[in-house]
This record gives C-alpha cells, structure tokens and sequence, in this order.
C-alpha cells in the first residue's frame, strides 16, 4: 500500500461546513483541499483566511483530464448498476452541481434529468446522482494528487465506500457469514473537542511546530488499517497487537501531549477511517461482525456492509485517494460517548 498522503481533499462541498472541521483535519493532516470552479469565491470565514494565507488551505482548479476519468468512471459506474440503489434515485430533493465541475460529454446527459437548470448552467439534480457524480471527482482528483478524503458528513462518509468499492455491494448489505466487510475504524482520544474554540494561529503553529509527530501518527494508523485488512490468521493478529496497535496508542498519546492547547485527558470528537477487514479477523472481535469492538486501547472496528465479492475487493496497494476520513465534532456523540450507526446509513441508501 501506498505511504499515507499528508494532505487531505475535502469532499463533498466546496465551502467548509465549520471552522472547527478545518482546525481539527490540521491536527492530523499539513494541508486540506478543496474543490473550487473558476470563478466562485468560496464563503470564507476569517479563520479560514488565515489557514489559506499561511497555505494551509489549497484550492485545485479543475483540468480537463479531471473530468475526462470522472466520466469515464461514473459512466461505467452508472451502466455497471442494474437495478440502482435507492439512494441514487430519490427524488425528494435536489442537491446543485456547477457547470465547471461535469465534463462537456455528460453535461447534455445530466441536464435531461435535471429537475432545474440555471441560467449560469448549475444543474439541480436529485442528492443521490449529485452525490454519486462529486464522489466520484473526489475519488478521481484525490488519486491524480496522491491525496486521501476527508468529510464531516456521517451520512456521506457511511455510503462513500459504495462508489470507491464500484458498488460492490447488493442488496444483502448485513451479513453475519460473509468473507470480507468494509468497516468503520474509529481512532479514539486524538482530536480534543476544544479545537473548535481554538484560535487559528494556534492551529498554524502547531503545524509548522509539530510535523513529526503528525507524521509519525499517520504512518502508524496506516499501517494498523493496512494490517488488519490483510489479517486471516490468529498468529498474524496476536502480531498486530503486539506492534502495530501499540505502536498506534503509544503515537497517539504523542500526538495529544503535544496539544499544549487542551488538557491530555480531554473530552475528543469522532475521527474514522473506512477500511476492507476480512472475516477471521472480525470474528475474533466478537459474534456479530457489526458490533464496534474494542480491540485496543486505540481503536474500535465494526463492520459497516459485507461486499458483494470479495475476489474484487483491492486491499493490496490501495491508494491514498481510496481511505476516506470521517472528522465529526458533534458534541453530543463526544459526551455520551456514543458511535453514529454508520451501517443503518448505508442500508437506506441501498434499499431505503
């Protein structure tokens, strides 16, 4: 697999829903991108101005071959579907497209099905085929720049692996027998809650300040997620805990001592990695794969959907554009200490 990106591409907006999503990307990541046509101005906070000026915050202009494999993929996607999940059908709203994003090939496809068209050429298209389009120019922009995605959207991220998998997944999306799952991996303790009240110019510092043990914290989360999806055997699991998964909570705790922004022992919001895991390892977690077990004093893993087939499944070499992150700061998930059922999210998108 790949060595981990150190930049991350914000999907699927182009305005960041929340300063605080930003500030707390920063903590594990040096940059994040953005999508921005030509022409739009994004909404910019002043925070966000100051994390752009300090070149922080990138924004990528679209080129043409961006939108050449967008098409390409999402045609095929699109043709490769009999029948579509429901969420790529809905039509009980409408989510808006910018003329600048879509290839001039599927502009004319796209606006047959578009329930308005601006006079700008922004297309009004129901929320599942908007989706599905931006997912996939996320997923092709993010590869052409060795970069991995990032989201604050938990309904986004649960049903962001249906489109990077391919849609291999049918309708029997929760299996207890299956060979191989995608799961939601849930890193605990890394971002403090406080971030959303800390200054900027606190942010930027600890960027320049602390590269290395951003850096190293990555790399040890990666090579947990990597390790894990390869595992089918109880020795190779009794390796993983012995080195890796210490390794992650001793880079962890790093990583948060060198917060001098918020005390240790703070409360910390919801930081998720999507990832294959097979089912020898899953099982040895506990009965029902969808349970999030605790398998360290680090992580929790539980299944999200059971795949299709597992002979396409790609887990050797992913690239960093196929790891997706879910940062969430919702208060209430971070007191309550509870987890976003990520798997009931992708069962309505597939069968409603």
């Amino acid at each position: 697999m790949p060595a981990p990106s150190d930049s991350i591409l914000y999907y699927p907006s182009i305005d960041f829903a929340s300063d605080a999503w930003v500030k707390a990307s920063l903590l594990i990541w040096d940059r994040v991108y953005r999508i921005v046509p030509k022409g739009y101005n994004p909404k910019d906070s002043d925070a966000i101005r100051e994390a752009v000026d300090a070149g922080m915050i990138c924004d990528i202009h679209l080129e043409d071959n961006d939108r050449d494999e967008t098409l390409l993929e999402f045609q095929r996607f699109i043709n490769s579907q009999r029948p579509l999940p429901h969420g790529l059908t809905s039509q009980y709203e409408a989510h808006t497209l910018h003329r600048e994003k879509i290839d001039d090939r599927l502009y004319p496809q796209l606006e047959q099905v578009a329930s308005k068209v601006f006079s700008d050429g922004r297309l009004a298209l129901s929320p599942g085929l908007a989706r599905g389009y931006m997912y996939y120019l996320s997923l092709v922009v993010a590869r052409r720049r060795n970069l991995c995605r990032g989201t604050d959207d938990r309904d986004s991220w649960s049903i962001s692996p249906y489109f990077s998998e391919n849609g291999n997944f049918d309708q029997r999306v929760h299996q207890e027998d299956a060979p191989l799952y995608h799961c939601s991996a849930i890193i605990q303790d890394v971002i403090p809650h406080r971030v959303s009240t800390t200054p900027m110019a606190s942010i930027t510092k600890f960027v320049h300040d602390r590269s290395d043990e951003k850096k190293q914290f990555r790399e040890s989360l990666h090579s947990v997620t990597e390790s894990l999806a390869t595992c089918k055997s109880k020795e190779r699991w009794e390796h993983i805990k012995a080195t890796y998964l210490k390794s992650l909570d001793k880079k962890k705790q790093q990583l948060r001592q060198s917060m001098d922004f918020c005390n240790p022992i703070e409360l910390c919001s919801l930081f998720a990695v999507g990832m294959p895991a097979s089912l020898t390892t899953l099982h040895r977690f506990g009965t029902d794969p969808y349970d999030l077990v605790d398998i360290g004093s680090s992580l929790l893993v539980g299944a999200v959907a059971a795949y299709a087939s597992d002979k396409l499944v790609r887990i050797a070499n992913r690239p960093p554009a196929m790891v997706s992150y879910l940062v969430d700061l919702d208060e209430k998930f971070a007191k309550e200490k509870r987890i976003p059922y990520f798997e009931r999210s992708f069962e309505e998108f597939i069968n409603d």
